[in-house]
This record gives C-alpha cells, structure tokens and sequence, in this order.
C-alpha cells in the first residue's frame, strides 16, 4: 500500500528540513573557514610545512651525500664572504708590496761634476 498524500508531504517536508539544516552547517562551516584570521593561519600553517618539508629533504639530501653538501656550502661561503676575503686579499698584498719597496736598496744617481 502507497503511503497517502499527507503523509508523502510530511516526508518531504521532514527531508526538505534535514537538507535546509545540512545546507546552514555547511554555510556555518565555509564562513568559518574563510574568516580572514583562519586563512592567514592556515597559510602560516602551509608556509611552515613547506619549510619543514625542505630541510627534511635538505638533511636526507646531505645524508645520502655528504661529499656534495661539503662542496656546495664551501661555494655558499666563498660566495657569501667575496667581499671581506677580497679586502683582506687587497690588503695583505699591498702590506707585502710595501715591504718589497722599503727592503730594496735605494738606488742612488751619482751627480756629475761639471
């Protein structure tokens, strides 16, 4: 036996209110969601998982070979101290200069008489 009109209503009226309630927690849940405050704390959360994510990498990478991670940071040293090793170069070689001058006899130009 079919149910009767009314009380095929009361069901979809029953149903019709379950999906309204099922629609306004999803909204309720997308609204909180997409608060300012939780997106930027979801992209911090993102941002320091990918950080993670690279330094695990990173040590496995080191781990696996430690050859080329000794002569990839020597070149990130020497690229990063260019500069001072350079002055201190320049200066080195000017203070030995200097002495090479200072220890050289001087040479004398005998003056002629006339």
């Amino acid at each position: 036996m079919k149910p009767s009109l009314p009380e095929r209503l009361a069901a979809l009226d029953e149903r019709a209110l379950d999906q309204r309630h099922k629609l306004m927690e999803r909204i309720d849940l997308a609204q909180e969601r997409l608060r300012p405050s939780n997106i930027a704390h979801e992209a911090g959360n993102r941002a320091l998982d990918f950080g993670l994510d690279g330094i695990e990498k990173a040590r496995d990478m080191v781990r696996a070979n430690p050859g080329k991670a000794l002569t990839a940071a020597l070149a990130a040293g020497a690229l990063l101290a260019r500069k001072p090793l350079g002055k201190l170069l320049g200066a080195g070689y000017s203070h030995i200069r200097g002495m090479k001058t200072a220890s050289e006899p001087e040479s004398r130009v005998e003056e002629s008489e006339d």
